[in-house]
């Protein structure tokens, strides 16, 4: 199939694009981060972002097959979901000599249930352009590099909308489809990554080729652990079609053993973290156990913890129990000790112990907590939050019970 791309030849062409890539400046990364803007003053960050939007887009635009074209698209549509009611509000072209101030530039608080829906509602608008780009680079540069942003942006998309799957709201045929759109999606990434050009292109982003490869294999590996909400029998059919097409992968191993273990006696231990005591889940014979994966910086987790407390309350005499696995990872570890910094990259560092047992104290989990993050590795947990449940006999009866976590309790109380 003929693939339509602007003569790159052309000198003139390549001053264009130097004249560009000299006013954006270097990347920090070939796939950068999320841009950081210059100031605390609203106003300039705003024109910084701006022009920097300008600049990104219309290099990737006019030089599709730019080495650095990539790299601009992927800043430019973060851009975009930094500031969506920026973007807008306003209609910049790469020759606008004065950009007017809008006031449009905000600093989201994302843990305000008010503001986030806001951002939400207006990347959903932005999401609109974004498929449209999607839909247009596929078409016109499928085996250029900047292909790689459209098919992971749409494995993105849809492994967002597998893990926001909400069983008491969707039907498990729904989930199964898009499960199935994902696994579509990543057999259309490897096709791309076997053409020539892009394998010649490789050669300008060795580091991300390879990060998109762990990329598309952990995407798989989420979607398998969401269908735990279908059946275990869905799972290792899912995960045996991650198998084939990542035939070297060893976690898909681990994740095999979890899915197998349940209807079996399920063994754990840890030290709780409050009280000092070893725990052993083979003492808990004739309870009903949850064991909740964790972290502090987790807000669906924290937001999880009312739930569980009521549960506690209503349940405790019927001999409903709960056990915390903190997931949490040191930034720091000197001496034989771990630590973490408690807020972001400029507070100061605290034991990661001492931290996560604040964040426990301060929401009210007053069951045994453990920090162990290979502890959830080993049982092959994807995100979080994951809750197990273990019934009177031990016997691990399901590896996600979130979206059904009362009735599941309830059932297996009765037993």
């Amino acid at each position: 199939m003929p693939i339509e791309k602007p003569d790159f030849k052309n000198s003139q062409d390549e001053r264009f694009a130097a004249e560009l890539l000299s006013e954006i400046g270097q990347f920090k990364t070939t796939i950068p981060l999320d841009p950081i803007p210059p100031s605390d003053d609203p106003k300039e960050n705003e024109l910084w972002i701006r022009r920097r939007a300008v600049l990104t887009r219309t290099l990737y635009e006019t030089h599709p097959e730019h080495e650095a074209a990539l790299a601009c698209i992927y800043e430019y549509w973060m851009l975009m979901d930094m500031q969506p009611h920026l973007f807008l509000s306003v209609k910049d072209n790469l020759h606008d000599q004065i950009l007017e101030v809008t006031g449009q530039y905000r600093s989201y608080n994302l843990r305000d249930p008010s503001e986030r829906k806001s951002w939400i509602e207006a990347t959903e608008l932005i999401s609109r352009w974004k498929r449209l780009m999607i839909k247009r680079v596929l078409a016109k540069y499928p085996h250029l590099m900047i292909a790689v942003w459209a098919h992971f942006t749409i494995i993105e998309e849809l492994t967002s909308e597998i893990l926001d799957f909400d069983p008491s709201e969707r039907l498990p045929e729904e989930l199964l489809s898009v499960v199935n759109r994902l696994f579509s999606s990543v057999e259309r990434f490897l096709e791309y990554r076997n053409t020539i050009e892009a394998f010649v292109q490789n050669k300008l982003y060795p580091d991300y080729w390879q990060i998109s490869l762990y990329m598309a294999e952990e995407r798989l590996l989420e979607a398998v652990d969401a269908l735990s909400y279908v059946d275990v029998e869905e799972q290792l059919r899912f995960l045996l079609r991650t198998k084939n097409l990542f035939p070297q992968n060893t976690r898909v191993n681990a994740l095999r053993q979890k899915l197998e273990a349940v209807g079996r006696k399920f063994e754990f231990s840890f030290t709780d973290l409050i009280s000092g005591k070893h725990i052993d889940i083979n003492d808990y014979h004739g309870k009903v156990v949850l064991i909740d994966f964790w972290a502090t910086w987790c807000q669906p987790c924290l937001n999880q913890v009312p739930q569980f407390k009521r549960l506690i309350r209503q349940d405790y005499e019927s001999g409903l129990r709960l056990l915390g696995v903190s997931c949490d990872e040191p930034d720091l570890v000197k001496y034989g000790k771990q630590y973490i910094r408690s807020n972001n990259l400029n507070s100061s560092l605290v034991e990661l112990e001492t931290h996560v047992l604040t964040c426990a104290e301060t929401h009210g989990m007053d069951w045994p907590i453990c920090v162990d993050k290979n502890l959830a590795d080993g049982w092959a947990v994807k995100g979080i939050p994951t809750v197990f449940a273990i019934d009177r006999k031990g016997v691990l009866r399901s590896t996600n019970v979130l979206g059904n976590l009362s009735s599941t309790v309830a059932e297996l109380l009765q037993e």
